[in-house]
């Protein structure tokens, strides 16, 4: 699964713009923004990356995708630190996080990493590939 990142300028209208352009694709996300001043970020993923892809290549969107794992994290204090210091263990660098289920007992997030294998391989149970409502 990738990750898509999107810069745009943080002016009123621009996250409903996005939203226009991938539901006119028929692409569902899932989505997390930022902004500092007159920039901001958009991360998500979406169900068809192809048409995502397209959308943003058409809109003119500076974007990047980046490869990235799914995990699951115990909702506990420390449990953060023991992931990310796992990868950080690893060599791996974490380029962001966004989250897409939390409960009280679970917090599934994506990662955006910069080396999917080693990731993998440090995170070992914690990386799902997929999980149920």
């Amino acid at each position: 699964m990738g990750v898509f990142t999107v810069d745009m300028p943080n002016d009123p209208g621009q996250l409903a713009k996005l939203c226009a352009a991938m539901a006119a694709e028929n692409v569902n996300v899932i989505l997390c923004a930022a902004a500092i001043g007159e920039s901001g970020t958009v991360v998500f993923i979406a169900d068809n990356e192809a048409a995502a892809s397209g959308a943003l290549e058409g809109g003119d969107y500076a974007f990047a995708e980046h490869p990235s794992v799914t995990v699951r994290i115990a909702n506990h204090p420390g449990e953060g630190a023991e992931t990310f210091g796992k990868l950080a263990a690893a060599g791996v660098n974490l380029d962001l996080v966004l989250p897409v289920r939390v409960s009280n007992d679970q917090f599934y997030a994506v990662l955006g990493v910069d080396d999917v294998d080693q990731a993998t391989a440090a995170l070992g149970e914690q990386v799902v590939t997929e999980y149920s409502d």
